[in-house]
């Protein structure tokens, strides 16, 4: 089988090179034959042109590369005859399973082993070794299996007693918000945006209208245009028919090729009105006009950079554009412009610090202080005011003040200056004390206030201030049958303030209602209990001047005032207290005194 092989191989490869030195036309000179024949053909053929040897020797690489691809072809097919032949071997010497005595596996639905009989065979489970994060997958999926068991146990259970409410499972909670980052530019934006709205305003302009209009001019103007173009076309098309049935068939390739910009419209002659309006950003950025601004225009120079920069000639480029306070311009060359200069210097301006955050204080209430610490607090904000002063006139912002001229001072003043007339400059130093006098009292004068400002400010001292309650009190007197009392009471009523009645009944019994602040009430309770002597005002009707008190009833806060002015009332009998009480809501004040008694009438 090996030789037959070889020799057959031998016998195909040579007739191989036989074949590409024919196709090359180098004739094999150990044959003498074919030698002769070609020598003879030669004298019958005519003479051909001699072959150059560059060519053959190119021919000849090529035929060796041929035979060296054939070689190595052979050489692989040899290798896989010889692989097959092993694989035959080894088969023959391995026995069929039938003679060995195996069986066939059978499998049931669920895919496990079963005998002959149909029976399972018990196999012993096999543990393969594997890493601990795979094991620990495994546990972790029997543990979840294992709770959702659990869970549906759970429900199942749930179901079935009537202690659940099931619409507690479908409640809607609140979705966690995310992070939301920033950006970079996005308020940069919107703030061109909303200062583009405010200029629109401010020139009444609707842009929404304006987009609507555009919209509508651009649609007309393209249906327009397509209409232009389509009967242009159809001209075209109807020259080229004529001219094909008028000329022969190699005219008309010459005329395809002359006429390649038939169908393109020619602009020009168009009317522009009818060219559609650009809508994005012009490309041109240095033209000075931008129509229909879209939001992606950056500005070249914003409205910070008014006055800072400038034109290479000198000139304002907004003052130029005649551009108002928050406008900025977005179309200009940038080899124009040049920092101004003129508007920088050496200084610098540092911020002042302040807290963000800063918390509301709280309002602590003002103590009370003495004599001492008041006259202390006087002289420290004098003592400030001077330092303040003092600072002013060492930087130069005020001129410092003349020299304080006294007769005391006045040698102390002149030091080494002799004057030529001591009585002269003594008449000088009298007329500025004098002038000194004059501005000190004028001062005064000037500070004093008025009869309406006096009035007005002492109105404030006693009216009750805002937010503050108002306090009541109610009073009882023997009687006030001096007209002098019945003055005191009516006009200190007055004076302080005061809101509310006093009751005169005919025999001489009062009782006073007053309403106020709570500083007014005080110090009209002390007139009448502590300054007013009752005792030494005589009485009408033979009534004992000893006997005549005032008495404190009651005094407290109220909500609001019951009565809005003071009146005194004379009064005949209980009815009439009632009449006058009663529109006021203050009857309950009669009651009160009707059943006061005295605690010190039982020691």
């Amino acid at each position: 089988m090996g030789k037959y092989s070889d020799t057959r191989s031998s016998d195909s490869r040579s007739r191989r090179d036989q074949k590409v030195f024919l196709s090359i036309n180098i004739p094999f000179q150990d044959n003498e034959k074919s030698y002769s024949k070609t020598q003879s053909s030669e004298s019958k053929i005519p003479s051909t042109p001699s072959i150059p040897a560059s060519k053959v020797a190119m021919n000849v690489m090529v035929a060796k590369d041929a035979l060296e691809k054939a070689r190595k072809a052979e050489l692989v097919q040899k290798q896989i005859q010889e692989h097959l032949q092993k694989i035959n071997f080894t088969k023959k010497l391995i026995p069929a399973p039938s003679s060995l005595g195996v069986k066939n596996l059978m499998f049931d639905s669920f895919g496990r082993v079963l005998d002959q009989s149909g029976n399972l065979v018990k196999t012993a489970p096999v543990i393969h070794s594997t890493l601990k994060v795979n094991r620990n997958l495994v546990v972790e999926k029997q543990k979840r299996e294992l709770q959702i068991e659990k869970s549906e146990k759970l429900a199942k259970r749930i179901q079935q007693t009537n202690y659940t409410d099931p619409s507690l499972n479908n409640l809607k909670r609140k979705k966690r918000k995310l992070l939301k980052f920033v950006e970079p530019g996005t308020y940069i934006k919107q703030e061109r945006q909303l200062l583009r709205q405010m200029e629109d305003k401010a020139l009444g302009i609707n842009k929404s209208r304006l987009i609507i209009q555009k919209k509508k001019l651009l649609d007309q103007q393209n249906q327009r245009l397509s209409a232009l173009y389509n009967l242009q076309k159809s001209k075209d098309d109807q020259e080229k028919e004529e001219d094909e049935q008028n000329e022969p068939d190699g005219a008309v390739e010459t005329k395809e090729l002359n006429h390649t910009g038939a169908n393109e419209v020619n602009f020009q002659d168009l009317n522009p009105n009818l060219i559609p309006l650009r809508t994005n950003k012009l490309e041109n950025k240095d033209s000075w006009v931008l129509y229909f601004k879209s939001d992606d225009d950056e500005p070249f120079l914003e409205w910070w950079d008014r006055g800072v920069i400038i034109l290479k000639n000198g000139e304002d480029p907004f003052r130029l554009q005649n551009l108002k306070k928050h406008q900025y311009i977005t179309n200009i060359n940038l080899n124009e412009l040049q920092i101004n200069e003129d508007r920088f210097n050496n200084y610098i301006e540092h911020p002042v610090k302040l807290d963000g955050k800063r918390k509301k204080g709280v309002n602590v209430p003002l103590t009370q202080l003495t004599k001492k610490e008041r006259r202390k607090a006087r002289t420290r904000r004098r003592q400030e005011r001077q330092t303040t002063i003092r600072n002013n006139i060492l930087i130069g912002l005020i001129p410092p003040p003349p020299p304080k001229l006294k007769m005391s001072n006045l040698m102390d003043v002149l030091k080494n200056q002799t004057a030529a007339d001591p009585s002269k400059v003594e008449q000088m130093v009298k007329q500025q004390m004098e002038e000194r006098l004059r501005a000190h009292e004028k001062r005064n004068e000037d500070r004093k206030l008025t009869k309406e400002q006096r009035s007005k400010k002492n109105a404030q001292k006693w009216q009750i201030k805002k937010n503050a309650e108002a306090e009541a009190a109610l009073f009882t007197i023997n009687s006030l049958s001096n007209p002098k009392l019945l003055k005191k009471i009516d006009t200190n009523a007055q004076q302080f303030h005061l809101s509310g009645t006093c009751i005169i009944m005919n025999n001489g019994p009062a009782f006073l209602v007053i309403e106020g602040s709570k500083l007014s009430i005080r110090r009209y309770t002390k007139l009448l209990l502590r300054r007013i002597k009752w005792s030494e005002y005589p009485l009408e009707d033979d009534i004992d001047a000893s006997q005549n008190t005032c008495k404190q009833v009651w005094v407290g806060n109220v909500k609001k005032r019951s009565f809005p002015h003071w009146t005194v009332n004379y009064v005949d009998c209980d009815e009439q207290i009632e009449d006058i009480l009663k529109p006021h809501k203050a009857l309950h004040y009669f009651e009160m005194v009707q059943k006061y008694r005295d605690p010190l009438e039982d020691i």
